[in-house]
């Protein structure tokens, strides 16, 4: 069996919000959990997740106009639709997982959460904080604020994407956060070893044991 989330790629075009957020799937795992039948002691709980600044730090969430003007003007998200802000937007996602996260945990369940965006600022390379560039890229990758809630709730382990690169596991707090896209295989982002795609897709394949 093979659940599956939405990316931002999958909602820039064909997809709208109100299709992205009720879609009746029953493998799609957005804003929804899902026990394996082999391993009713775990748990998958997931959200597509969004971004909302913080990585770049607690002013740029209460005063956003300037990556929302930046985002408008240059980043690939500006045509997906959706009905308020990216605060707005990622608030209410927040809001979901916490619903999950605290009905599962009290559960006894060790947890599994999935997610297509970052959920940690420290999984990004500190020099792209650093750097005026990079720290707009950061600012859409994202948000601590989900960091904080996998942590609040002692999450054992998170799955996500979207930053294209590879990493070994890494454990932060309580959770150990796993890595590996697939990524692009093209002239212009060039990520593969190989050129083959089954290669590439068996190499980023993760047993994550819980």
């Amino acid at each position: 069996m093979c659940v599956f989330l939405a990316g931002n790629h999958d909602m820039l075009r064909g997809a709208d919000y109100k299709t992205i957020q009720g879609l009746q799937d029953p493998l799609y795992l957005h804003e929804r959990s899902f026990v394996p039948p082999a391993s009713p002691e775990t748990v998958i709980v997931g959200n597509n997740g969004w971004y909302d600044y913080s990585f770049v730090g607690p002013d740029a969430v209460i005063h956003p106009e300037y990556y929302w003007h930046w985002k408008k003007a240059f980043w690939v998200d500006s045509t997906i639709d959706q009905p308020g802000s990216d605060q707005e937007r990622m608030e209410h996602e927040l809001g979901y997982m916490r619903i999950f996260l605290r009905a599962h945990v009290q559960t006894g369940q060790k947890v599994l959460f999935v997610s297509h965006f970052v959920p940690e600022v420290r999984l990004l390379p500190p020099a792209m904080l650093r750097d005026p560039k990079g720290e707009k890229l950061a600012a859409m990758l994202g948000s601590q604020r989900m960091g904080e809630l996998l942590q609040e709730f002692h999450v054992d382990a998170a799955a996500f994407g979207h930053w294209h690169r590879r990493d070994e596991p890494r454990t932060i707090g309580s959770t150990t956060f796993y890595h590996r896209p697939v990524g692009y295989g093209t002239k212009r982002r060039a990520e593969w070893v190989t050129d083959d795609f089954m290669t590439e897709w068996q190499n980023s394949l993760t047993v994550i044991d819980l």
